[in-house]
């Protein structure tokens, strides 16, 4: 868990004081962590006062007041100023991870006493972000979890992370503008996944490559939070953590709080771990009318020879 959960559930929760009580954040003189009336964290990032209308922010999950008078207690000592108050509404220590960890990053991009417009500015993204709790998820918790083990067990981290979903049109999970790979996962006893036509559709000039992941799962193993971790752990660039959690929150949506729910098996998935040329794997009769579209079907892969070694000339399939 990160610094700041460690400093959130070291607060005093019985507060007897007629104000929150609050922690100083390292590296920040202004802003502040502390505990809503619920026991939920709240950020509170010290604002200059505006007399213009500001209207507030609930989400499923968080809420954002702006401009509002708070009397803050840090050590016994009574601080009074104006504020805006970011609270997430969960009690499951992995969202409030999730969460302290989101508002950290953003808040440090921001000054010691920023003007409402900056604030705004800066939080609009967050509420795109988390907006996105409450639609439905694109792809499955399974299905994620396994593109983030591909990410967690390559050589280079940084850039899997650079060419994951880099678009929110693109059709393959990982693309760095010059090839393609495309993640499949299964808990059946057999390496069989559902293929779009597109899917197996590359240009000449690119390398697609297909990779399959079998795993089960379990009472105890490993979840997206875990793997998420990890993955932050080997990261070069800091900045891409931010990456990461969008992408989670997006794709995820609603399900991303049920995803700690979750546990797959993690040596099975690494040793089940295999990848195929997208020409080896048996499509369907491209003399298809054009007309006809959206075409997907299950495919047996136990019996296709995946690749024993990656030897193409490309940047994306030598970072796995």
């Amino acid at each position: 868990m990160s610094e700041l959960y460690k400093i959130f559930h070291s607060l005093d929760k019985e507060n007897k004081n007629s104000g929150f009580i609050v922690s100083e954040i390292p590296k920040l003189k202004n802003h502040k962590i502390g505990i809503s009336i619920d026991g939920y964290p709240v950020f509170f990032i010290k604002t200059q006062y505006s007399e213009k209308k500001v209207i507030n922010k609930s989400l499923e999950i968080i809420k954002i007041e702006f401009n509002k008078e708070c009397a803050l207690y840090v050590n016994d000592i009574k601080e009074i100023g104006y504020y805006t108050l970011i609270t997430l509404r969960s009690e499951k220590p992995e969202i409030q991870n999730y969460f302290l960890d989101i508002i950290h990053l953003s808040i440090q991009r921001i000054s010691e006493v920023p003007s409402m417009k900056e604030i705004i500015t800066e939080l609009n993204s967050l509420i795109i972000l988390f907006s996105d709790f409450s639609k439905t998820p694109k792809k499955t918790i399974q299905g994620v979890w396994a593109e983030m083990i591909i990410i967690e067990n390559s050589k280079d981290a940084d850039y899997l992370v650079q060419s994951w979903h880099s678009s929110i049109f693109s059709k393959f999970d990982f693309n760095d503008g010059f090839d393609k790979i495309e993640v499949k996962s299964t808990v059946k006893d057999k390496r069989i996944h559902r293929f779009s036509m597109l899917q197996l559709s590359k240009n000449s000039s690119s390398n697609l490559l297909i990779a399959s992941i079998m795993t089960s799962e379990v009472g105890i193993g490993s979840n997206i939070f875990d793997i998420r971790d990890i993955i932050f752990t080997k990261l070069k660039d800091k900045n891409l953590i931010s990456k990461v959690d969008e992408i989670l929150s997006k794709t995820l949506g609603s399900d991303l709080e049920k995803s700690i729910d979750y546990f797959f098996d993690y040596n099975a998935a690494v040793d089940s771990l295999k990848f195929y040329e997208s020409e080896s794997i048996p499509n369907i009769d491209s003399r298809i009318p054009i007309e006809i579209t959206n075409i997907s079907f299950d495919c047996d892969l136990s019996e296709i020879s995946s690749l024993k070694t990656l030897t193409a000339e490309s940047k994306l399939l030598n970072s796995l």
